[in-house]
């Protein structure tokens, strides 16, 4: 009994998974299909500060940014899934 629970466990945790990649996936398609890239050609002053923060923070590489406008408000969020680091502004 307890073989055949660890099994149907294991089974709900694999489906739990499943479900989280693609919600997640979903997500990231989501933000490339309706934000903006920040780069030295878009948004150059925002892009700029990101630049400065990651410095400042000591980071090796400056994380991709998006900007999103939501709802009519602005927020942050930072991301990863199967991309290096991803940060959002809403």
């Amino acid at each position: 009994m307890i073989v055949g629970t660890v099994g149907i466990a294991l089974l709900w945790l694999l489906l739990f998974y499943v479900a989280y990649v693609f919600a997640h996936s979903a997500f990231i398609s989501y933000l490339r299909g309706s934000a903006v890239k920040l780069s030295p050609e878009q948004l150059p002053d925002l892009y700029a500060r990101v630049q400065a923060a990651s410095r400042k923070l000591g980071l090796a590489k400056t994380p991709i940014s998006y900007l999103l406008h939501a709802d009519g408000m602005f927020n942050a969020l930072a991301t990863r899934f199967l991309v290096p680091n991803c940060i959002i502004h809403r």
